[in-house]
């Protein structure tokens, strides 16, 4: 049976148990499945394995593996004896994901505020110090930007990490990695019309005064600015 992975572990740099087999499909997991949140595999595209043998260096069986494990996650379809595309990005698909993730995290972040003590606030407080000073420039193109994602990943985690729900940390963390392609899908065709940082420091100063409403207020306009550039990209 072929081993499932779950986002939350991948992010957090653990691999799975296992021979040498299993570590080279999760290699190449991994690095699919960011080509694909970073826009680099566009959405749409044919992934025939002779070409991904080519450009991921190794065998059609890892290949397989790991794209099969992509598809529960949203980011692959298996075509009908036509092998495997990339999953297609639409504004309904994003309107249900935004309605999801705001939910989930608004839940959670109520009960991090309420639970989370002064070394939560620190971690917070530093989180944002390293996402800050990624993000004076925003191009989706050039070599940092991975960093620029892992960074935004790490802080948003961290005002959620005292929800005490690893189901619901789970949760976040794959929502927020299938929201990143739509992120990434924005960075790509628009230029950037939005202080991201502003944003974040506005969700932060809420915490840190224990402000719930004033702190999940500013995580919902946060997610929503994102929606308010998809539109004309995403509408016919």
């Amino acid at each position: 049976m072929t081993q499932a992975f779950d986002g939350a572990a991948l992010d957090a740099g653990e691999r799975p148990s296992g021979g040498g087999g299993t570590l080279l499909m999760y290699d190449v997991y991994r690095r699919i499945r960011d080509d694909i949140i970073m826009g680099r595999l566009e959405a749409g595209r044919r992934l025939r394995i002779e070409k991904l043998k080519a450009d991921y260096g190794t065998g059609a069986s890892p290949l397989r593996e790991a794209l099969s494990l992509l598809i529960p996650e949203g980011f692959v379809d298996r075509l009908e004896h036509r092998g495997f595309r990339v999953s297609f990005v639409t504004l309904a698909e994003f309107d249900d994901l935004l309605s999801m993730r705001c939910w989930a995290e608004s839940r959670a972040l109520r009960a991090s505020i309420e639970r989370g003590g002064k070394d939560w606030e620190s971690r917070i407080v530093l989180a944002l110090h390293w996402f800050t000073q990624a993000f004076p420039d925003h191009d989706a193109r050039d070599a940092r930007a991975g960093e620029r994602r892992r960074l935004h990943k790490a802080l948003h985690m961290a005002l959620i990490a005292e929800c005490g729900s690893p189901l619901l940390l789970d949760l976040c963390s794959q929502l927020f990695d299938r929201n990143d392609r739509y992120r990434s899908l924005v960075n790509f065709a628009a230029p950037a019309d939005r202080d991201y940082v502003a944003e974040h420091d506005r969700i932060v100063e809420a915490v840190l005064r224990r402000d719930a409403e004033a702190a999940v207020g500013a995580l919902v306009d946060h997610y929503g600015n994102l929606r308010r550039q998809l539109e004309p990209i995403l509408t016919p």
